[in-house]
Protein backbone atom coordinates (compact mmCIF):
# COMPACT_ATOMS: atom_id res chain seq x y z
CA UNK A 1 0.00 0.00 0.00
CA UNK A 2 0.97 3.51 -0.88
CA UNK A 3 0.90 6.83 1.16
CA UNK A 4 1.05 10.42 -0.85
CA UNK A 5 1.69 11.64 2.71
CA UNK A 6 3.41 8.98 5.03
CA UNK A 7 3.89 11.58 7.90
CA UNK A 8 0.58 13.97 7.91
CA UNK A 9 -1.38 13.70 11.39
CA UNK A 10 -3.96 16.25 10.78
CA UNK A 11 -5.39 18.67 7.61
CA UNK A 12 -7.66 21.50 7.17
CA UNK A 13 -9.34 22.65 4.81
CA UNK A 14 -11.57 25.94 3.61
CA UNK A 15 -13.36 27.34 0.35
CA UNK A 16 -14.09 30.91 -0.28
CA UNK A 17 -16.40 30.33 -2.92
CA UNK A 18 -17.25 33.38 -3.67
CA UNK A 19 -13.03 34.71 -4.54
CA UNK A 20 -12.95 30.81 -6.24
CA UNK A 21 -9.66 30.32 -3.32
CA UNK A 22 -8.96 26.43 -1.90
CA UNK A 23 -6.85 26.86 1.71
CA UNK A 24 -5.43 23.62 2.72
CA UNK A 25 -2.93 23.42 6.12
CA UNK A 26 -1.11 19.84 6.32
CA UNK A 27 0.67 19.01 9.46
CA UNK A 28 2.78 16.59 9.71
CA UNK A 29 5.14 14.65 12.22
CA UNK A 30 9.06 14.23 11.28
CA UNK A 31 10.58 13.05 14.70
CA UNK A 32 14.15 12.01 15.09
CA UNK A 33 15.21 10.53 18.73
CA UNK A 34 18.64 11.52 19.76
CA UNK A 35 21.50 9.65 17.83
CA UNK A 36 24.23 9.51 20.71
CA UNK A 37 26.46 6.34 20.94
CA UNK A 38 26.71 4.82 24.41
CA UNK A 39 30.52 4.56 24.09
CA UNK A 40 31.84 7.07 26.42
CA UNK A 41 33.92 8.79 23.42
CA UNK A 42 31.38 11.65 22.32
CA UNK A 43 28.93 13.32 24.61
CA UNK A 44 25.56 13.34 22.88
CA UNK A 45 23.69 16.70 22.88
CA UNK A 46 20.11 15.47 23.79
CA UNK A 47 19.88 13.22 26.57
CA UNK A 48 18.16 9.65 26.38
CA UNK A 49 15.15 10.39 27.80
CA UNK A 50 14.76 13.70 26.51
CA UNK A 51 13.75 11.75 23.33
CA UNK A 52 13.53 14.38 20.65
CA UNK A 53 16.65 15.53 18.81
CA UNK A 54 17.49 19.48 17.74
CA UNK A 55 15.64 19.02 14.77
CA UNK A 56 12.58 16.38 15.46
CA UNK A 57 9.84 18.77 14.53
CA UNK A 58 6.20 19.39 13.10
CA UNK A 59 5.85 20.31 9.32
CA UNK A 60 2.86 22.97 8.66
CA UNK A 61 2.33 23.30 4.99
CA UNK A 62 -0.57 25.81 3.83
CA UNK A 63 -1.47 25.65 0.15
CA UNK A 64 -3.72 28.03 -1.67
CA UNK A 65 -5.33 27.37 -4.99
CA UNK A 66 -7.30 29.86 -7.35
CA UNK A 67 -9.74 29.53 -10.10
CA UNK A 68 -11.24 32.24 -9.87
CA UNK A 69 -12.35 34.07 -13.56
CA UNK A 70 -10.69 37.52 -14.56
CA UNK A 71 -12.72 40.16 -14.42
CA UNK A 72 -11.81 41.23 -17.60
CA UNK A 73 -12.20 38.30 -19.80
CA UNK A 74 -14.30 35.96 -17.25
CA UNK A 75 -11.74 32.81 -17.83
CA UNK A 76 -10.78 31.17 -15.02
CA UNK A 77 -7.22 32.10 -13.59
CA UNK A 78 -5.53 29.35 -12.10
CA UNK A 79 -2.34 29.40 -9.77
CA UNK A 80 -1.22 27.96 -6.73
CA UNK A 81 0.82 29.02 -3.75
CA UNK A 82 2.64 26.81 -0.93
CA UNK A 83 4.21 27.58 2.28
CA UNK A 84 5.92 25.70 4.52
CA UNK A 85 7.19 26.43 8.24
CA UNK A 86 8.62 24.29 11.27
CA UNK A 87 7.68 23.65 15.25
CA UNK A 88 9.73 22.13 17.28
CA UNK A 89 8.77 19.06 18.70
CA UNK A 90 10.26 19.76 22.50
CA UNK A 91 8.90 22.87 23.78
CA UNK A 92 7.16 24.98 21.29
CA UNK A 93 4.62 22.02 20.40
CA UNK A 94 4.18 21.99 24.05
CA UNK A 95 3.12 25.66 24.20
CA UNK A 96 0.51 25.25 21.77
CA UNK A 97 -0.77 22.82 23.11
CA UNK A 98 -0.99 24.79 26.55
CA UNK A 99 -1.92 28.01 24.87
CA UNK A 100 -4.71 26.19 22.80
CA UNK A 101 -6.49 25.19 26.46
CA UNK A 102 -5.96 28.12 27.70
CA UNK A 103 -7.68 29.94 24.69
CA UNK A 104 -10.68 27.29 24.66
CA UNK A 105 -11.26 28.77 28.24
CA UNK A 106 -11.47 31.92 26.83
CA UNK A 107 -13.79 30.82 24.08
CA UNK A 108 -15.97 29.04 26.56
CA UNK A 109 -15.99 32.16 29.15
CA UNK A 110 -16.95 34.23 26.19
CA UNK A 111 -20.35 32.55 25.17
CA UNK A 112 -21.07 32.21 28.77
CA UNK A 113 -20.71 35.81 29.28
CA UNK A 114 -22.29 36.64 25.77
CA UNK A 115 -25.64 34.88 26.92
CA UNK A 116 -26.83 37.11 29.99
CA UNK A 117 -30.39 36.33 31.35
CA UNK A 118 -33.12 37.76 29.10
CA UNK A 119 -32.54 41.52 29.69
CA UNK A 120 -35.47 43.92 29.27
CA UNK A 121 -35.07 47.83 27.77
CA UNK A 122 -36.52 50.17 29.62
CA UNK A 123 -38.83 52.39 28.05
CA UNK A 124 -36.39 55.01 26.64
CA UNK A 125 -34.26 52.60 25.98
CA UNK A 126 -31.34 54.04 27.60
CA UNK A 127 -27.73 52.07 27.13
CA UNK A 128 -26.49 49.19 29.44
CA UNK A 129 -30.11 48.19 29.95
CA UNK A 130 -30.44 45.90 26.53
CA UNK A 131 -27.78 43.42 24.71
CA UNK A 132 -28.55 46.04 21.80
CA UNK A 133 -25.82 48.23 23.37
CA UNK A 134 -23.18 45.73 24.34
CA UNK A 135 -23.30 42.72 22.14
CA UNK A 136 -20.59 43.41 19.70
CA UNK A 137 -21.44 42.03 15.78
CA UNK A 138 -18.45 39.56 14.89
CA UNK A 139 -19.33 39.64 10.76
CA UNK A 140 -20.91 41.36 8.45
CA UNK A 141 -19.59 44.56 6.00
CA UNK A 142 -20.33 47.48 7.92
CA UNK A 143 -21.13 45.81 11.11
CA UNK A 144 -18.17 44.30 12.27
CA UNK A 145 -16.51 45.28 15.40
CA UNK A 146 -19.97 47.30 16.30
CA UNK A 147 -22.80 46.39 18.30
CA UNK A 148 -26.46 46.92 16.49
CA UNK A 149 -27.71 50.18 18.54
CA UNK A 150 -24.54 51.30 16.79
CA UNK A 151 -25.22 50.35 13.54
CA UNK A 152 -28.64 51.96 13.47
CA UNK A 153 -28.03 55.37 15.03
CA UNK A 154 -24.90 55.69 12.47
CA UNK A 155 -27.58 55.17 9.36
CA UNK A 156 -31.11 53.91 10.06
CA UNK A 157 -30.54 52.67 6.41
CA UNK A 158 -28.52 49.95 7.82
CA UNK A 159 -32.00 48.38 9.14
CA UNK A 160 -32.27 46.20 6.25
CA UNK A 161 -28.62 45.07 6.26
CA UNK A 162 -29.21 43.93 10.10
CA UNK A 163 -31.97 41.73 8.91
CA UNK A 164 -30.07 40.20 6.14
CA UNK A 165 -28.00 39.85 8.73
CA UNK A 166 -30.50 37.74 10.95
CA UNK A 167 -31.26 35.75 7.93
CA UNK A 168 -27.57 34.61 8.00
CA UNK A 169 -26.64 34.11 11.30
CA UNK A 170 -30.07 31.87 11.33
CA UNK A 171 -28.99 29.26 8.87
CA UNK A 172 -26.24 28.14 11.11
CA UNK A 173 -27.31 28.68 14.52
CA UNK A 174 -27.14 25.30 15.37
CA UNK A 175 -23.89 25.13 14.54
CA UNK A 176 -22.67 28.32 16.22
CA UNK A 177 -25.15 28.85 19.29
CA UNK A 178 -23.34 32.19 19.77
CA UNK A 179 -25.21 33.55 16.86
CA UNK A 180 -28.53 33.32 18.84
CA UNK A 181 -27.55 36.52 20.61
CA UNK A 182 -26.24 38.28 17.96
CA UNK A 183 -29.72 37.70 16.34
CA UNK A 184 -31.44 38.61 20.07
CA UNK A 185 -29.16 41.95 20.10
CA UNK A 186 -30.12 42.69 16.83
CA UNK A 187 -34.01 42.77 16.99
CA UNK A 188 -34.05 44.33 20.18
CA UNK A 189 -31.99 47.34 18.78
CA UNK A 190 -34.71 46.94 15.47
CA UNK A 191 -37.51 46.73 17.91
CA UNK A 192 -35.55 49.93 19.66
CA UNK A 193 -35.32 52.00 16.60
CA UNK A 194 -38.61 51.41 15.43
CA UNK A 195 -40.58 52.69 18.77
CA UNK A 196 -38.01 55.72 18.50
CA UNK A 197 -36.21 54.76 22.07
CA UNK A 198 -32.67 54.28 20.45
CA UNK A 199 -30.08 56.43 22.43
CA UNK A 200 -27.19 57.21 20.68
CA UNK A 201 -24.14 55.20 20.77
CA UNK A 202 -20.55 55.61 18.96
CA UNK A 203 -18.51 53.15 20.43
CA UNK A 204 -19.31 49.00 20.70
CA UNK A 205 -19.08 47.54 24.32
CA UNK A 206 -15.43 45.87 23.40
CA UNK A 207 -13.36 45.32 20.48
CA UNK A 208 -14.38 42.54 18.53
CA UNK A 209 -10.64 41.62 17.29
CA UNK A 210 -8.92 41.04 20.37
CA UNK A 211 -6.40 38.50 19.92
CA UNK A 212 -4.55 35.84 21.91
CA UNK A 213 -1.18 34.75 20.11
CA UNK A 214 -0.89 30.89 20.80
CA UNK A 215 2.25 31.16 19.18
CA UNK A 216 4.83 33.02 17.12
CA UNK A 217 8.29 32.54 15.26
CA UNK A 218 9.95 35.03 12.86
CA UNK A 219 12.61 34.78 10.54
CA UNK A 220 13.69 31.02 10.63
CA UNK A 221 16.37 30.18 8.55
CA UNK A 222 16.47 26.76 6.91
CA UNK A 223 19.98 25.66 5.62
CA UNK A 224 19.29 23.13 3.60
CA UNK A 225 17.47 25.07 1.01
CA UNK A 226 20.61 26.81 0.17
CA UNK A 227 20.66 27.67 -3.33
CA UNK A 228 23.43 28.87 -5.94
CA UNK A 229 22.62 32.20 -5.91
CA UNK A 230 23.20 31.91 -1.41
CA UNK A 231 19.73 32.04 -0.93
CA UNK A 232 18.00 29.93 1.92
CA UNK A 233 14.23 29.69 2.95
CA UNK A 234 13.43 31.93 5.62
CA UNK A 235 9.97 31.18 7.45
CA UNK A 236 7.48 33.42 9.67
CA UNK A 237 4.55 31.53 11.48
CA UNK A 238 2.01 32.84 13.37
CA UNK A 239 -1.10 31.38 15.12
CA UNK A 240 -3.71 33.45 16.73
CA UNK A 241 -6.96 33.02 18.78
CA UNK A 242 -9.77 35.62 18.01
CA UNK A 243 -12.55 34.59 20.32
CA UNK A 244 -14.96 37.26 18.53
CA UNK A 245 -15.02 35.11 15.54
CA UNK A 246 -16.63 32.38 14.26
CA UNK A 247 -13.67 30.65 12.79
CA UNK A 248 -11.57 31.83 15.50
CA UNK A 249 -8.42 30.78 15.00
CA UNK A 250 -6.08 31.95 12.19
CA UNK A 251 -3.01 30.78 11.26
CA UNK A 252 -0.58 32.88 9.09
CA UNK A 253 2.97 31.61 7.54
CA UNK A 254 5.11 33.72 5.21
CA UNK A 255 7.89 32.14 3.27
CA UNK A 256 10.65 34.91 1.97
CA UNK A 257 14.04 33.79 0.26
CA UNK A 258 16.93 35.36 1.92
CA UNK A 259 20.61 35.93 1.16
CA UNK A 260 22.60 33.46 3.86
CA UNK A 261 26.06 34.72 5.10
CA UNK A 262 26.56 32.07 6.93
CA UNK A 263 25.82 32.14 10.22
CA UNK A 264 22.37 34.72 9.60
CA UNK A 265 19.92 35.79 6.98
CA UNK A 266 18.44 38.74 7.09
CA UNK A 267 14.91 39.13 4.42
CA UNK A 268 14.19 42.20 3.02
CA UNK A 269 11.09 44.18 0.80
CA UNK A 270 13.00 43.32 -1.95
CA UNK A 271 12.97 39.63 -1.38
CA UNK A 272 10.71 37.50 -3.10
CA UNK A 273 8.03 36.19 -0.78
CA UNK A 274 5.08 34.66 -0.48
CA UNK A 275 2.48 34.69 2.69
CA UNK A 276 -0.97 32.57 3.03
CA UNK A 277 -3.71 32.75 6.28
CA UNK A 278 -6.15 30.83 7.11
CA UNK A 279 -9.06 30.82 9.49
CA UNK A 280 -9.97 27.62 11.28
CA UNK A 281 -12.97 26.63 13.30
CA UNK A 282 -12.73 25.65 17.01
CA UNK A 283 -13.62 22.18 16.26
CA UNK A 284 -10.97 21.57 13.71
CA UNK A 285 -8.09 23.55 15.20
CA UNK A 286 -9.08 21.21 18.85
CA UNK A 287 -8.42 18.03 16.66
CA UNK A 288 -5.31 19.44 14.95
CA UNK A 289 -3.77 20.32 18.19
CA UNK A 290 -5.32 16.74 19.74
CA UNK A 291 -3.49 14.99 17.02
CA UNK A 292 -0.33 16.43 17.54
CA UNK A 293 -0.41 15.89 21.29
CA UNK A 294 -1.44 12.25 20.67
CA UNK A 295 1.40 11.88 18.18
CA UNK A 296 4.06 13.32 20.80
CA UNK A 297 2.63 11.30 23.22
CA UNK A 298 2.75 7.87 20.89
CA UNK A 299 6.00 8.75 20.38
CA UNK A 300 7.73 8.74 23.43
CA UNK A 301 5.45 5.35 25.17
CA UNK A 302 6.67 3.86 21.32
CA UNK A 303 10.35 4.45 22.10
CA UNK A 304 10.62 4.52 25.75
CA UNK A 305 11.65 0.62 26.84
CA UNK A 306 14.96 1.61 24.45
CA UNK A 307 15.68 5.08 25.49
CA UNK A 308 15.54 3.34 28.89
CA UNK A 309 18.13 1.07 28.25
CA UNK A 310 20.03 3.22 26.43
CA UNK A 311 19.62 5.72 29.68
CA UNK A 312 20.79 2.32 31.81
CA UNK A 313 23.83 1.40 29.80
CA UNK A 314 24.92 5.30 29.34
CA UNK A 315 24.77 5.47 33.44
CA UNK A 316 27.13 1.72 33.80
CA UNK A 317 29.75 3.23 31.40
CA UNK A 318 30.14 6.38 33.30
CA UNK A 319 29.88 4.46 36.34
CA UNK A 320 32.97 1.73 35.20
CA UNK A 321 34.41 5.37 33.90
CA UNK A 322 34.31 7.08 37.34
CA UNK A 323 36.14 3.87 39.25
CA UNK A 324 38.85 3.37 36.58
CA UNK A 325 39.52 6.72 37.05
CA UNK A 326 39.73 6.59 40.71
CA UNK A 327 41.99 3.55 40.98
CA UNK A 328 44.32 5.51 38.58
CA UNK A 329 44.53 8.53 40.90
CA UNK A 330 44.91 5.99 44.29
Amino acid sequence: MSYKYPYQIASAFSKNIKKGIITTLGIEAHFSLESGAVDGKEEAKVNPLEFHEGFSRFTLVLICKSEAPDKRTGKPTTYTKRVTANIPARVDADKIIARTKACENLLVMREYNATPAPAQSSENGQQGESIAYTTVLSMGTGLKGKTPAQVLTENGKNKDKLISQIDFLSQKVKEYPANQTQIDAIREAIALFDAKKLAATTAPAESAERAVTVYEANFKPLVSTLDEQGRVLVYSVTIRCIPSRNYPYEVTIKNTRAHWDGSVARPTAQDPHDEITMNIDEATWNGIVSDMERSLSAFTTYNFGKQFKKAEDANRVNRLKAVQEKSQTA
